[in-house]
């Protein structure tokens, strides 16, 4: 494939809009978006095609890191609605809506919508692990009484002051 021309792009390019043009061009998700470790899962929905990673970009991830760990944190999926509908008045969820296997399948309200998707989409994940062996899939849910930093921390080694909430 052809080089990922950077230039095109400011230096706060997301993530996710590199990982796109990257499978775009047949290369790596990652190659040239960061010197990072941990890449979160991070789409964007402006203009078309939308693209998510953990929804659209599964196999590619798969494909250039075999043995990659899938970091699954979930929470109770009312919660999440809510949080979805509060943020920036559901800004957000507006410009999902128009992205292909996102919430907006006929479902009678907002939130059995999105707690639809919340579900999907987790086991969607659980069931892309199970059949690609060589990943490996850490689940955390944040509704644990557990510490979740303190879990992350004695699973991954990351600090667990690393981690925190927001609503």
């Amino acid at each position: 494939g052809t080089a990922l021309d950077r230039s095109k792009f400011p230096k706060t390019m997301r993530v996710g809009h590199c990982y796109y043009e990257n499978v775009k061009l047949a290369r790596p998700p990652f190659e040239g978006c960061g010197r990072y470790k941990v890449f979160s899962d991070m789409g964007y929905p402006r203009g078309r095609p939308c693209f998510y990673p953990s929804v659209h970009g599964l196999d590619s991830c798969y494909n250039a890191y075999p043995n990659a760990t899938i970091l699954l944190v979930t929470r109770n999926a009312t919660a999440w609605a809510s949080s979805v509908l509060r943020w920036r008045q559901g800004q957000l969820l507006n410009r999902w809506r128009r992205c292909d296997k996102f919430p907006r399948n006929g479902v009678d309200t907002a939130v059995a919508e999105l707690e639809h998707f919340h579900n999907w989409h987790a086991a969607n994940i659980r069931q892309f692990a199970s059949g690609h062996p060589s990943l490996t899939i850490i689940e955390v849910s944040l509704d644990d009484d557990d510490d979740v930093g303190q879990q992350l921390e004695d699973r991954i080694g990351v600090d667990s002051q690393c981690f925190g909430h927001h609503s």
